[in-house]
């Protein structure tokens, strides 16, 4: 049984041969920091039993939290270290926003950026698994209306794949025209996201080279959507959120405006980061340090949870393959 244990429950000291190696941690994230004795440290949880070399490392990286935090200037982040069995140990530290906002816990629910294509590439195997896609298929057999342009072939639309959107091999630009990471704010939705790709020049020929692009796993996420006949949100829900416990998880826009308890969003340069966007498949869900626990356990265990089995493991094997390797020489991919 999970045991939640307060702060000074959760404090040990770790002998000198660990603090050596968290010191290293701190050293490639910058200088030590001073710590700061005003941040909340809330929902402390450990697994019993552990080995004392794991207990000792976790206390001393436990410790050094807080002071990265005020030399970087976060207000709150929530941790979560996790194996085959599940959480090893999660808490929440800071606050959601200001020091007046409510405290992080394990349950609050961040906005988790590109983690979120983890989350649709996951979906799309549950749709192969379906029966509603086909990895190798050119996505024009679920979206016939979908073109593309190339200086370097015709029709490339005819060899775009799911497969390559999620390796980010099809050539697919990084943005999209509207709803893209360079207007974070646009009220665009999902669908008109993805049509104002459509036409779109590649930037490459289709196949031969990894390109990172935040619009493959969007135009990924909606082909999905289309051969669901479901919304992107709702398929997310029923067959990846539920069955894995994931209660506080979601790609709706309007559940996370209504959540008052999400952390808020910080990021250099802007004054103020939209709660929402429209790159959902890429990076617009939200979700919790508990909850991603439980996504990181599925793909440890290669597609079981709790004895269940929710991914085949063919298919989750397929995820975890390289699609590719890089060349010897860094200026040659």
């Amino acid at each position: 049984m999970e045991r939640i244990r307060s702060d000074r429950g959760c404090r040990k000291r770790a002998p000198p041969a660990v603090v050596l190696f968290v010191v290293v941690l701190e050293y490639l994230a910058g200088t030590r920091a001073p710590v700061r004795a005003d941040i909340p440290r809330t929902g402390c949880y450990q697994r019993e039993g552990r080995e004392p070399k794991v207990e000792a490392v976790i206390e001393e990286f436990r410790a050094s939290v807080p002071g990265m935090m005020d030399k970087g200037g976060v207000p709150g982040a929530a941790i979560a270290l996790v194996d085959d069995k599940g959480i090893v140990w999660t808490e929440g530290f800071g606050h959601t926003g200001g020091r007046r906002s409510p405290p992080v816990t394990p349950d609050t629910p961040f906005m988790v950026c590109g983690i979120s294509k983890l989350i649709t590439a996951t979906a799309v195997m549950l749709g192969v698994q379906d029966g509603l896609l086909k990895l190798d298929e050119p996505i024009m057999t679920y979206l016939p209306d979908f073109k593309a342009n190339s200086r370097y072939e015709d029709h490339p639309e005819q060899k775009i794949t799911l497969r390559r959107l999620l390796n980010c091999t099809a050539g697919i630009p990084a943005e999209t025209p509207l709803g893209n990471g360079f207007e974070p704010a646009s009220t665009t939705s999902f669908e008109d996201h993805i049509q104002s790709l459509y036409g779109s020049w590649l930037v490459c020929p289709v196949g031969s080279s990894l390109f990172f692009s935040n619009a493959s796993s969007d135009l990924a996420a909606y082909t999905l959507r289309v051969a669901s006949g479901k919304l992107f949100k709702d398929y997310l829900k029923e067959r990846l959120f539920t069955p894995l416990g994931m209660s506080n998880t979601t790609a709706d826009r309007q559940e996370i405006l209504d959540n008052s308890e999400r952390a808020i969003g910080h990021m250099m340069g802007m004054s103020r980061v939209p709660a929402v966007h429209p790159a959902l498949g890429a990076g617009g869900i939200y979700s919790t340090a508990r909850d991603m626990a439980r996504l990181l356990q599925l793909h440890i265990n290669r597609g079981t949870l709790d004895g269940r089995t929710i991914v085949g493991q063919p298919l989750m094997e397929t995820m975890h393959t390289p699609a590719g390797t890089v060349g010897t020489d860094p200026n040659v991919y």
